[in-house]
Order: structure tokens, then sequence, then C-alpha cells
């Protein structure tokens, strides 16, 4: 369920961002933008997961799935980003 929920996810938010936020044209061919965007939302999927199951090992605190949870999503939000901006569509915007 992982696997499909993250195929689904990364490829909706691929299509948004090549369609909205980074809109300008690009030289490089759809399918390989595509498969650097999974690569790299793969890495911020990897960060997220980290900080979230070191946050449950490290932290003792009540409520400590919910701040790896929080903390997961930040890490992963960052990576996605920086990639996205700077690795994928760099050519963009």
């Amino acid at each position: 369920a992982r696997v499909l929920s993250f195929t689904a996810a990364a490829t909706a938010t691929w299509w948004l961002n090549r369609r909205y936020t980074f809109q300008a044209a690009d030289n490089t061919s759809v399918w390989t933008q595509y498969s650097r965007y999974m690569v790299s939302m793969l890495g911020g999927a990897v960060l997220n997961y980290t900080a979230y199951v070191a946050t449950l090992h490290w932290v003792d605190l009540p409520g400590k799935a919910a701040l790896g949870v929080a903390l997961g999503s930040c890490a992963g939000l960052l990576s996605n980003y920086l990639t996205a901006r700077h690795l994928v569509f760099k050519n963009q915007s």
C-alpha cells in the first residue's frame, strides 16, 4: 500500500509542479523529468521515515508519534522542494 500511495502522490505532485509551480518550458523529456522527480521524492520519503523512526526511538515524551510525523513531514518537505527546485526543474522558473 505504501508503494502504491507514494507512486500516486508523487505522480500527482510531479504533474502539479510541472504544470503550475515550475511552469516555464523545458527541453528535458517528460520521462526523464518524471524519473528524476520520482528518485528525488524517494530521497524525501527516506528522510521523512528516518526522522519519524528516530523520534520514536530517541524521544521519551507523550505524543512522540505525532512529533515524529511532524518532524518527518518537515524534513521530507524541505528535501522534496529543494531537489525539485534545484535538480528536477532547474531550467524552469
